[in-house]
């Protein structure tokens, strides 16, 4: 296998079999089974979904402003990426003491740089949140009206744990688009055009660049086309049903694909097993 497809197959392997670890029938984590969190954070199509939320993220200045002074992305956007894998893999798939020390050390991290203000942590949960929902929909499988409500439900607790309060964060759907469509002052800033570039050109083993390729193609058909032009990404990425059909076709043949490696099928296998024993524990009461 080529050496960096084999290296980025080890990381995802190793945060799955990591996150899951923790987990039984006494401390499901946050979520736990029949939660609509563990089906689109257990998809592929995640990975789509995180890179086009960070390019949307970055259209907010203050956002932008502490990515660009103090994130690794500016010298490594692959490690950058993988960092915020594993956080949402710990937090959505760990025991609850797991989760909550991963999201102390955010907490403290975000206190250190300055970006633990309300509002900007509202921004970037409330983008990550409808693009994971965006990503799913467009390249796993239909999600209906009452399932995304309750995924954007769900995802008040992973605001919770980075300290906002809940009570401030959208509940639905329709609050979430509502909220981000009200943010002021977006735009593609010197700093956020420079980001997207290196999203675009991120280091990484040449054997890997077609699969990067591919995740910032996806990302780009999750995005307003005036992002894309504004980026300037519209001028060399695939657009319409037809790029959107290919991509979704080999987003479903990685996620199928990631089931030949052992210590997914083993990650995959615990999260049933789980949820086997928590739904023979509430028959049981």
């Amino acid at each position: 296998m080529l050496p960096g497809v084999r290296a980025a197959l080890a990381d995802t392997k190793m945060l799955i079999a990591r996150s899951v670890a923790s987990l039984s029938a006494a401390d499901p984590g946050h979520f736990g089974p029949g939660s609509v969190s563990w089906r689109i954070f257990s998809h592929a199509s995640y990975g789509i979904s995180g890179v086009a939320a960070v390019l949307m993220q970055a259209l907010h200045p203050v956002a932008m402003a502490a990515v660009d002074a103090h994130s690794v992305f500016r010298s490594d956007a692959w490690r950058r990426a993988q960092m915020t894998a594993d956080y949402v893999f710990t937090i959505t798939f760990s025991a609850r003491p797991v989760a909550d020390a991963a999201a102390a050390r955010v907490r403290r991290i975000h206190a250190g740089i300055g970006a633990d203000e309300p509002a900007l942590l509202l921004w970037v949960h409330a983008v990550h949140t409808e693009h994971a929902l965006r990503g799913y929909e467009a390249f796993a499988g239909r999600l209906s009206a009452e399932e995304a409500d309750r995924f954007v439900a769900e995802q008040r607790i992973a605001a919770r744990l980075v300290g906002l309060d809940p009570g401030t964060v959208p509940a639905t759907r329709a609050e979430l688009r509502a909220w981000i469509a009200a943010v002021p002052g977006l735009g593609v800033t010197a700093p956020a055009a420079r980001f997207a570039r290196l999203m675009v050109t991120a280091r990484m083993p040449v054997t890997m660049v077609p699969f990067w390729a591919l995740h910032v193609a996806g990302a780009a058909l999750l995005l307003p086309e005036e992002v894309c032009r504004a980026y300037e990404l519209a001028r060399w990425l695939p657009r319409g049903r037809l790029a959107r059909a290919l991509i979704a076709a080999a987003i479903r043949s990685i996620n199928a694909g990631y089931l030949l490696f052992a210590p997914v099928r083993r990650a995959r296998a615990r999260l049933k097993e789980v949820e086997r024993a928590v739904r023979a524990g509430a028959g049981g009461r």
